[in-house]
């Protein structure tokens, strides 16, 4: 027979129960996950301007590379073309889905950890992320989501760069389409100056 309480009830210990939660615990009653991170896998990122195309092998022109060939040894990463003694910019594209667990209008961020391959530039590296909101029909809605500036990614050792995205008109299931971009301005450097991506996430507040 049920016991029913009409009151507040507050246990000091762990509860413990073999049955089900009755009715159950709705998703918005749930304690809100900061920042949750869902990575962006490199084999999903295309051509910027080419949706069709994925990466190619070889940076060019103005796109990035999915390089880190050698299974055992390497894991995939995202690459410039060489840029010693040169200014360029190159990009790479990807969409994100906002998941079932997203809070709506609660935080959402791009995190990329990037550095220099073998040998920082003379001048500057960056690494910089544009974010819009699709409509749903093919175009856009409103402008850039991203508010944070380009970042240096200028030494040896790769660092977690975050991007904020504005998340006041996001909602579950929002395609947010994305643009990594990778700048170098070197004036007079003699080895290869590549930036390197390990890493690409999408951070998000989530419940559940």
């Amino acid at each position: 027979m049920a016991t029913q309480l009409s009151n507040d009830l507050i246990v000091g210990g762990n509860i413990t129960f073999s049955g089900s939660l009755q009715p159950g615990i709705s998703r918005a009653d749930l304690v809100q996950d900061d920042l949750a991170a869902y990575s962006v896998p490199f084999s999903e990122m295309r051509i910027h301007d080419n949706l069709s195309s994925l990466l190619p092998s070889t940076a060019a022109a103005d796109d990035l590379a999915l390089d880190g060939e050698t299974f055992g040894t390497d894991s995939p990463f995202v690459v410039t073309s060489d840029l010693k003694a040169a200014s360029g910019t190159q990009y790479a594209r990807w969409s994100f889905a906002l998941p079932a667990e997203y809070t709506a209008a609660q935080s959402v961020r791009i995190k990329v950890k990037a550095g220099m391959l073998t040998t920082v530039s003379d001048g500057t590296a960056t690494v910089d992320c544009s974010a819009y909101l699709s409509d749903d029909a093919g175009a856009v809605t409103g402008s850039d989501l991203v508010s944070t500036a380009a970042q240096s990614c200028n030494s040896l050792t790769q660092a977690d760069l975050s991007f904020v995205l504005d998340a006041s008109s996001l909602v579950v299931g929002s395609v947010i389409d994305c643009r990594l971009a990778c700048a170098v301005s070197d004036s007079a450097t003699s080895t290869a100056v590549k930036i390197k991506v390990g890493r690409v996430q999408m951070l998000c507040d989530v419940k559940g």
